[in-house]
């Protein structure tokens, strides 16, 4: 590639140390050699680096977009660099005057890739590149030396000049970025206790307890010593453990006992006080099934039973008191299943498995129970095998593990529409996770994974929750080892520890615990006193990531669409600029919400109540509940719009008009076709632009606007993102209603300007007195007529919705609007 028109020569970059800085000495009648102009300029650029490098940083300081090649014929080799600066960790400052374009298949990263494949044709596969800045110096204006034995050829040259330059290069397949400083650091110091082989582990942080399965035996430890309390031990082997919210109870599923006629796991609660058992009941349908368990805010056992896909709700206080509870409300979901998780507010519960794949099964929580709608927003590759609700301040987000495919996936799911449910950007895992927990407030997810060529080797990794939900590109931190064939990951409320029970490696029968991690979060403030580990730097010149592309293969083509500026790139902004996003913040606040904060403290309890509550009033004058009102049109309020084809019953065409669409079948009773459109549902225009040489009222100040003549049909109109398209015919009581003009009237409207060759203007009324519904009333069952609820308040155009989504409205009312036709 070429900066300027002359290299004769390439000097290598300096070492990055940096050296005492010694200045020259100058007095009157000193020798100047060469060595003191060359330490005078060593001084200034050292000093100029060393201040860009301790001060400053390295990254991006302005400028340096990667783009696409202009001509579309080039963009399979070229990519074209904009001007800009940068500094490399060095603190060289790296200079491009002006656009340049580079053949990204000359470089030896490239040329070497290419090699490769043609080599070995299995090998081609999509890479991610990575394209970089290197700070260079070359020597160039070649001049004569006249004393000296260093020369070039037989002309003894030497360069006068040395320009600082630049090397535009490729990274293929770079590594992981490093942790963030803000990741939290994991760290296996000791286990809880002594205890072997823990399959599966129960907390109550309130009560310093820790529950354990071990074989057929229950035992609690203080999390704050290692003392084991007293132990309770079960007819068979455990499975799974919860504990209640207020520690008074456990619960635990077990295998069949011994001599089970039914082979069924049994559910065992147990009182913490005595570690006594209160009652052991069977559990429908769980022969050889995967059990999980999850207590609900509202202070109910959920219980999964995965392999017929049953859902059971018990509620706490009935399976601990007496006498024995009833039945519990079964929801079935028909489907093999691996894994559940209860929403915040207890009104939904979430289930995954291999036998759903990339579906995230939706179960009610609320009164019977009852099977929700699937939500199928995962890619189609998607296998989720595990499932935990994200809690903070905001809505709830669903983290979800994928064991075969590596991944986490992050969802907010749409309470009213299931299937518009928000999916994240992917995350990589290094191994195969089987087991989530997530930190309170919902900023960290750690995933216990397994080595899938080692099975028993276990890792955990933090992914950043806070920053995949702005919905930015996520690394995974750092893999810890933990225990060998570890079972479960456990969050402590306060977000400082976790708690991983493993079984240890097969060969070893007592090498297995609960390991206890200790997380340490650097909070922002500390970020300040790092420096007291000394200062940045590094070995040799690095070159400064410009921008990421993904998926490329040698000879595609590379444009805008492929090419992340963001990706990769460090940013090192100018004071101005950081003083402009201060002032920014200032002025308008952070402009979005914030980092979720620690929870607050419990609050006392409040005194009782006064009094008891009254009995419901009744409905106030003239606003009811569900009316039918307007929710789609077929043009844009005050923009211009076209007139939408209108077909009959068999589909053939009758003509253009404009049409209305309603949430329930209405009709406009005792009116024909064409009065109705006199009446009811009416078009008006300026009653002189389409009759020939009538006076133009307009020139006199005065606009008139009369009804076109037409009919009104019953319709079925056809939406786009929000907007009627078009309409069938169909029979009355019907959704939709369509105006559609008499003879060649459309025609003349479509084609008119007036005299301001504007385009015609169409004021539309519809006067919902007039305009009944046709909804059946769900509590007699009878068919009632109300008047729709017409009026457009505020001018909320183009939906019909009221402000705010109010569901109370007025009978009647007159709904107008009006639009320019579009023409062509």
């Amino acid at each position: 590639m070429t900066h300027i028109g002359y290299h004769e020569s390439q000097t290598l970059c300096p070492a990055c140390d940096i050296g005492p800085f010694i200045r020259n000495h100058y007095f009157t009648g000193k020798l100047m050699l060469e060595r003191d102009f060359s330490d005078e300029t060593r001084f200034h650029i050292e000093k100029l680096r060393h201040h860009h490098q301790r001060l400053h940083g390295w990254g991006v300081v302005c400028g340096l977009k990667v783009k696409q090649h202009s001509l579309e014929q080039c963009r399979d080799r070229f990519i074209c660099i904009e001007a800009g600066t940068a500094i490399d960790c060095c603190g060289h400052e790296i200079f491009v005057r002006e656009e340049e374009c580079v053949d990204i298949t000359v470089l030896e990263a490239i040329k070497a890739l290419k090699k490769k494949e043609s080599e070995d044709p299995q090998s081609r596969r999509p890479h991610t590149l990575q394209v970089c800045i290197r700070y260079r110096e070359c020597p160039t204006e070649e001049i004569p030396v006249l004393y000296d034995e260093c020369g070039c050829d037989d002309t003894k040259c030497a360069p006068n000049r040395i320009l600082e330059s630049y090397d535009i290069d490729v990274i293929v397949d770079p590594p992981p970025p490093p942790d963030s400083p803000h990741a939290p650091q994991l760290a296996w110091n000791n286990n809880v206790t002594l205890l072997a082989d823990v399959s599966r582990i129960a907390l109550h942080e309130a009560g310093d307890r820790l529950y354990m399965l071990v074989g057929d035996d229950v035992y609690q430890v203080e999390t704050t010593t290692p003392i084991v309390g007293p132990n309770f031990h079960l007819a068979a082997k455990g499975l799974e453990l919860a504990v209640s919210d207020d520690g008074k109870h456990l619960f635990v599923v077990t295998e069949p006992p011994t001599g089970s006629p039914t082979n069924l796991r049994q559910l065992v609660v147990l009182k913490t006080s005595d570690m006594t058992q209160v009652r052991a009941l069977d559990i429908a349908n769980s022969v050889n099934s995967d059990i999980r368990l999850a207590i609900a805010s509202d202070k109910r056992l959920i219980v999964l039973v995965g392999k017929p896909g049953d859902v059971l709700i018990w509620t706490v206080a009935k399976l601990t008191g007496t006498p024995a509870p009833p039945a519990p409300i079964t929801v079935k979901l028909a489907t093999t299943l691996q894994d559940l998780a209860v929403a915040s507010d207890a009104k939904h519960a979430y289930a995954v498995g291999t036998g759903s794949t990339k579906v995230i099964k939706l179960v009610n929580l609320t009164g019977a129970g009852s099977l929700g709608t699937d939500i199928t927003v995962l890619p189609a590759t998607a296998k989720a095998t595990g499932i935990a609700v994200v809690r903070s301040t905001g809505a709830d987000l669903l983290a979800i593990i994928d064991h075969d495919g590596k991944t986490l996936y992050l969802v907010r799911p749409d309470p009213v529409n299931p299937n518009a449910s928000q999916v994240f950007p992917v995350v990589s895992l290094d191994n195969s996770p089987v087991g989530l927990a997530i930190s309170t407030g919902g900023n960290w997810a750690y995933v216990l994974e397994r080595d899938t060529a080692a099975p028993e080797k276990s890792f955990v990794q933090a992914v950043d929750l806070f920053r995949l939900s702005q919905s930015q590109a996520v690394t995974a931190g750092k893999s810890l080892q933990v225990g060998d064939a570890s079972q479960q990951i456990v969050v402590s409320e306060s977000g400082a520890l976790l708690y991983v029970p493993y079984l240890g490696a097969t060969a070893n029968v007592f090498d297995g615990g609960v390991a206890k991690i200790e997380i340490k979060n650097l909070a922002c403030e500390d970020l300040l006193w790092e420096h007291l580990n000394g200062c940045p730097h590094c070995d040799v010149p690095n070159c400064v990531v410009l921008a990421t592309i993904k998926d490329y293969r040698v000879g595609d083509r590379i444009d805008d669409g492929k090419i992340d500026n963001r990706a990769g790139r460090r940013l090192l902004p100018s004071t101005q600029v950081l003083t402009e996003l201060i002032e920014c913040l200032r002025d308008h606040g952070p402009g979005g919400v914030g980092k979720q904060g620690p929870p607050g403290i419990q609050g006392i309890q409040g005194p009782p109540g006064v009094g008891e509550r009254g009995l419901a009033g009744p409905a106030g004058p003239g606003l009811e509940e569900g009316l039918t009102q307007i929710v789609a049109l077929s043009w844009r309020h005050n923009k211009q719009s076209p007139l939408r084809p209108i077909t009959d019953l068999a589909g053939a065409n009758i003509g253009e008009g404009i049409i209305i669409g309603l949430s329930n079948p209405v009709s406009i009773p005792n009116e024909t076709e064409e009065s109705a459109a006199d009446h009811v549902f009416q078009v008006l225009v300026q009653h002189d632009l389409l009759i020939e040489d009538e006076p133009r009222l307009g020139r006199r100040g005065v606009i008139c606007r009369c009804p076109v003549q037409g009919r009104i049909l019953p319709v079925k109109p056809n939406t786009l993102t929000g907007l009627i398209t078009s309409a069938q015919q169909t029979t009355s009581p019907a959704k939709g209603l369509a105006f559609v003009f008499r003879g060649d009237i459309a025609e003349r409207i479509r084609a008119g300007f007036d005299l301001e060759q504007r385009p015609i203007e169409l004021w539309v009324r519809l006067r919902g007195d007039f305009v009944l519904d046709d909804v059946v009333d769900p509590a007699t069952g009878l068919t009632v007529h109300r008047a729709v609820d017409a009026e457009f308040v505020r001018a909320e155009l183009p939906t019909g919705d009221r402000p705010i989504g109010s569901k109370f409205g007025i009978q009647g009312g007159l709904f107008e609007s009006w639009f320019q036709i579009r023409h062509g």
